[in-house]
């Protein structure tokens, strides 16, 4: 939380104010393009650790009752150690793996467009 804060400039709402700009329209054209990068930055550290904190997961459940609180890296493991199928585990891996750099392209080239938004 501290992030978004940080990304508000106080001289666009005040110059917006003194051109009689709504409450809405101050929200659509000015928070919403200051706060793009951050939210990119912040969605992307979210997703990368929603993909590696699985030390909750197998301390608190193992993932019981019936995967209900299964995460996909401790299906991972599951796979690979306890079911012995490497290969189905190693597809998983690779399965997201692609699917955590896809989202992190978007949310690379997010953070560029909202940066040469600002300048």
């Amino acid at each position: 939380m501290l992030f978004f804060p940080a990304a508000l400039q106080a001289e666009f709402y005040e110059a917006a104010i003194l051109d009689g700009a709504g409450l809405w329209t101050r929200f659509w054209h000015i928070t919403l393009p200051l706060l793009s990068p951050t939210m990119s930055f912040v969605v992307t550290i979210s997703l990368i650790n929603s993909f590696v904190q699985v030390d909750h997961v197998i301390v608190l459940t193992r993932g019981d009752p019936s995967d209900s609180t299964n995460i996909l890296l401790n299906y991972t493991f599951q796979v690979a150690h306890e079911q012995r199928d490497i290969g189905r585990s190693a597809a998983v891996t690779v399965a997201s793996v692609a699917t955590l750099l896809f989202l992190l392209i978007g949310a690379a080239r997010a953070i560029e467009r909202g940066a040469a938004i600002e300048t």
